[in-house]
């Protein structure tokens, strides 16, 4: 392999390689080296000692903050603080004391959470100037699980950290705070508040939907609109559709962006601890700002045009049938052991007789043959029978989202078109859309013969307990 000759005027050194010896081309095939010029090793060397010039501090200070607070105020940002990143800085938790108030920062580069902690009497104390650093997140979010004294001391001296809780005691090498990415400031932003536990719930219906293809990248968030003073989130992997509403108070522009299912996750994980907070929602045109009592969630939302979900609901229902959704997800289950390995998931073939309040659930045979097949009775139904196949994970999801007991209703029209799946009594716009699977073996006939619910199970051990008392 031929080394390219640098020129220079005196026989130098770069790297443990002499440049004379790269001139005779006495370099060996199997030394791997890196040769650079002397004017860029300067250029390297000259960077360096800035980069290090700029980020240094001596800052004073210290706080106190009861351990269980500091931990309560951790668990906000830990969500989103990058475990893999070519930045380094990243990997670390942003922490800003200023008087009266401690600022703490978790981000991945696509999202940030932040969450403030102010210092009332008897939960925190700062001692000193005002500062800040970037502490090693894992280290330290690890450690400060470990903790059990009822305080937690951080002492800063320039960029070193010393934590004292109880009698323990960890000195922590950090990062400039100013190394730390800026946040994404929403300007000329629309707004609206929503209840935390309304925003929970449409987003826990509709986040399942979002496609999973890498491909299909807008389709893998979550379409929010507002139109009309309503609220919409949907989502769809074309095999399927989520929709909720919820009627919004006050003014509020009528808007449609896409928001990432990483950030709806974020969202999640915070409501969870504060279902009872309003949600204040901020976007423009790039980005989404989420206020949720003292944390704020940054994120970009996608540029692309969600696509029109409208063509995907159909317009009439022939047919209608109410069942008990804890029932219906018990069959399911069950159904969903018989997976075939050649198959993506198990494939239920589904018999409804709308009139006799009667439903069969059949699972497509696995490569061994098995097959499964349980009978239920429905609540209630109208309208025409209807045999259609579908991948049971889908309606699985479906019913999990709900996490409802209440009757929920299928509504459906000819085979091979959409199957609605909704609260029997909610309404009419929160529903769920599943596309129909054409097989070859679904059965062709919707009569149900020798129809044996679970409900009429023979149970031998009563005639023997009364034949005993007898």
């Amino acid at each position: 392999m031929a080394v390219p000759y640098i020129p220079t005027n005196e026989k130098s050194v770069v790297g443990g390689i002499h440049y004379d010896k790269v001139e005779r081309g006495e370099l060996s095939m199997t030394e791997t080296v890196t040769i650079q010029a002397p004017d860029i090793l300067r250029e390297i060397e000259l960077e360096k000692a800035a980069e290090a010039e700029a980020f240094t501090t001596n800052q004073q200070f210290s706080i106190t903050v009861k351990t269980a607070v500091l931990k309560e105020a951790v668990s906000r940002v830990v969500g989103t603080i990058a475990v893999r990143t070519s930045i380094p800085v990243l990997t670390g938790l942003y922490m800003k004391v200023d008087a009266d108030k401690i600022t703490l920062r978790g981000s991945d580069g696509k999202i940030t959470t932040q969450t403030t902690l102010y210092c009332e009497p008897g939960i925190c104390v700062v001692e000193g100037e005002e500062g800040g650093l970037v502490l090693p997140g894992k280290q330290f979010t690890d450690l400060l699980n470990k903790l059990t004294g009822a305080n937690t001391r951080i002492i800063v001296n320039g960029l070193k950290a010393k934590i004292k809780s109880k009698g323990a005691e960890v000195n922590m090498n950090c990062l400039h705070i100013d190394m730390y990415p800026q946040l994404r400031e929403v300007h000329g932003s629309n707004s609206f508040q929503i209840p935390g536990d309304v925003l929970l719930m449409m987003y826990k219906r509709t986040e399942y939907a979002a496609s999973k293809n890498p491909n299909e990248k807008v389709l893998s968030g979550i379409l929010h609109e507002i139109k009309d003073k309503q609220f919409k989130t949907a989502a769809t992997d074309r095999y399927r559709l989520a929709h909720q509403v919820y009627n919004l108070d006050g003014e509020v522009l009528d808007a449609r962006i896409t928001v990432p299912v990483e950030t709806v996750a974020e969202v999640k994980r915070i409501l969870k601890s504060t279902p009872s907070a309003m949600a204040l929602i901020r976007f423009n045109d790039a980005n989404v700002v989420y206020e949720i009592g003292n944390t704020k969630i940054y994120s970009a939302i996608y540029e692309a045009e969600y696509p029109d979900i409208s063509r995907l609901i159909p317009a009439r229902f022939d047919s209608k049938i109410e069942i008990s959704s804890s029932l219906l997800k018990e069959v399911l289950d069950r159904c969903n052991l018989f997976r075939d390995i050649t198959q993506d998931g198990v494939i239920a073939h589904v018999i409804i007789n709308a009139k006799q309040n009667r439903m069969r659930v059949i699972s497509a045979k696995t490569q061994e043959g098995n097959e499964f097949k349980e009978d239920t009775i429905t609540q209630k139904g109208e309208g025409k029978d209807i045999v259609f196949s579908c991948n049971v994970r889908y309606l699985l999801e479906i019913l999990n989202g709900l996490g409802t007991d209440e009757p929920i209703a299928i509504r459906y029209a000819d085979p091979g078109m959409p199957i609605i799946i909704q609260v029997a009594n909610g309404l009419a716009d929160n529903l769920d859309v599943v596309l129909p699977i054409r097989t070859n073996n679904q059965p062709n006939n919707t009569e149900i013969h020798d129809f044996s619910p679970t409900e009429a199970e023979f149970d031998p051990f009563t005639e023997r307990v009364a034949a005993y008392d007898e």
